[in-house]
């Protein structure tokens, strides 16, 4: 959107960005980390070792997702989105 043949057909990008959260527990947030492409694209064994990473990582930070039954946390999101229409 920034070469002179787009600025030229189209108007300038409008942006939008919403923060949002939702409740997670560790294995809701393993499995939003495993669903993006690239973490599966990895092998068993590199996945299984992001796994072990991710979940001493979350709970250094969050100890009560291993003390408390049916404890969450607060999973961040941002969500982007633009529009634009030809001129």
């Amino acid at each position: 959107w920034t070469t002179a043949t787009a600025k030229e057909a189209f108007a300038p990008l409008a942006h939008v960005q919403v923060a949002w959260s939702m409740p997670a527990d560790l294995k809701t947030i393993w499995e939003r980390i495993k669903s993006k492409s690239y973490i599966s694209l990895l092998d068993d064994a590199r996945r299984e070792a992001l796994q072990a990473k991710v979940t001493a990582l979350a709970l250094e930070a969050h100890p009560q997702l291993a003390e408390q039954a049916g404890a969450s946390v607060a999973y961040p999101y941002h969500t982007d989105g633009y529009i634009t229409h030809k001129l």
